[in-house]
């Protein structure tokens, strides 16, 4: 095993992409990443995803699958998030059931019906097979009236959609940074030495995995990226 993605320290969320059998378990965060189709070819770049709300016919951002919720847009949450919706500040919460659409990938038209509405500032058991649409009670007017509309018994739409070439990735993992784009090393990269991973993809299509050790006096240092 090699590491990940990186992540936040504090919650161990993912900063970037997660799918795992071509289930979409976070969202991209705007950051690179690396994704594997079902026969085990590679891509990698930006997925690009775009996530929409509708309710009552009117549009609203979903800002993120499974990540803190801010005070800017609507979060979607799930079990795979973590047990509860973890966030203590107040906001009011959509508990949602799939009616239509199959399931949470990173090309999908979603249809969810309101179970209950529940405002706190306390975490909510996030239960399996339910969805939790979250908003910060500080979030601005448009994504409030979105809330507003919202009552037991609704439907509303969620649209996700990527980059073509992402669609049908099996497999993704995210990546703040990129090394290397056809053999021209990127500027800007990181330079001090840690222990470090990277994958890369010959012209051929093979896959290549690299890690270096760090951190051991004595014995390594690590890499720069560079």
């Amino acid at each position: 095993g090699i590491n990940g993605d990186y992540y936040n320290t504090a919650d161990y969320q993912p900063l970037g992409i997660v799918v795992t059998d071509g289930v979409l378990r976070s969202s991209d965060g705007g950051h690179y990443a690396v994704g594997f189709y079902e026969d085990g070819s590679a891509i990698m770049g930006k997925p690009q995803m775009e996530m929409r709300i509708f309710i009552d016919e009117n549009e609203y951002t979903l800002g993120a699958v499974n990540k803190t919720r801010g005070s800017q847009y609507f979060v979607l949450l799930t079990e795979d998030y973590s047990y509860t919706t973890i966030s203590k500040t107040p906001g009011r919460n959509a508990v949602l059931t799939i009616v239509d659409g199959g399931e949470l990938t990173t090309n999908c038209t979603l249809t969810l019906e309101v179970e209950e509405i529940i405002h706190t500032s306390e975490p909510i058991p996030l239960e399996e097979d339910q969805l939790i649409l979250s908003l910060a009670d500080n979030a601005p007017a448009w994504s409030q009236s979105g809330m507003d509309a919202l009552a037991e018994g609704d439907t509303l739409t969620i649209e996700i959609s990527c980059d073509d070439a992402w669609e049908d990735v099996e497999y993704a993992i995210g990546s703040l940074y990129k090394l290397v784009t056809d053999g021209v090393v990127e500027t800007g990269l990181e330079e001090s030495s840690a222990p470090r991973t990277a994958v890369g993809l010959k012209p051929i299509g093979e896959v290549i995995f690299y890690t270096v050790d760090g951190r051991r006096s004595g014995h390594s240092v690590g890499a720069n990226m560079y």
